[in-house]
């Protein structure tokens, strides 16, 4: 467990530090290494300021694509970026053996038992979250099943601990606190998740087929 607890670690994407202030930026890089999409050894900021981003685009539209999820900032990021992360030298943070051959797609959905059961499946889930008790979503979050099937709590949020596991009967059907960066930083545990749901994770766009945690 501490095996996996430490490479989480690093590959864990902190907002504001390994890339732009957005913490569904860094939650979704986070996923997209665990899931082979992105070279491990690498970090959002990388690609942010890379020779393709300087050659397409403003910073502030490559950014908005990674950290926002209106419909607008969703389709430039699954249409343009997401593409050139994957696939062009030029952005730096290309993997050397991607885990598939078919274009893919960062894709929402607010049903906790689909999300659930995408855990089960070994899919990464960007989730929001929340503050306090009204549950409004003020932060996003990575959870990683691991090769076992164990569940961990990944926070862009500056500090420690950064990686953190969850109770094995952890479900996004149920409201959980879960102390990680933010507990450090005295905003309180975040609770898991918040309301309305959002969730997040990486599929093949023409099979829709999940991507999974590899090496985890």
């Amino acid at each position: 467990m501490a095996d996996v607890q430490q490479k989480l670690t690093q590959l864990r994407e902190v907002e504001g530090v390994t890339g732009p202030l957005y913490c569904l930026a860094s939650a979704k890089f986070l996923a997209g290494k665990v899931v082979g999409l992105f070279d491990t050894a690498k970090h959002l900021s990388d690609f942010i300021h890379s020779r393709w981003a300087r050659r397409n685009g403003s910073i502030i539209q490559i950014k908005a694509a990674w950290g926002h999820c209106n419909h607008d900032s969703v389709k430039d990021f699954n249409d343009r970026v997401l593409k050139a992360s994957v696939q062009s030298d030029e952005g730096n943070v290309k993997p050397l053996h991607p885990p598939t051959t078919e274009a893919v797609e960062f894709v929402y959905l607010n049903n906790a038992h689909t999300a659930d059961h995408l855990l089960n499946q070994g899919v990464p889930v960007v989730a929001g979250v929340a503050w306090s008790d009204d549950l409004v979503r003020t932060h996003f979050i990575t959870i990683v099943p691991d090769s076992s099937g164990k569940l961990w709590e990944v926070d862009p949020w500056e500090g420690e601990p950064g990686v953190v596991p969850l109770p094995d009967a952890f479900t996004f059907t149920k409201e959980t606190r879960v102390d990680s960066a933010m507990s450090r930083a005295g905003v309180g545990p975040i609770i898991v998740p918040s309301r309305p749901y959002l969730f997040g994770y990486y599929r093949e766009r023409e099979s829709e087929a999940p991507l999974t945690a590899s090496g985890v």
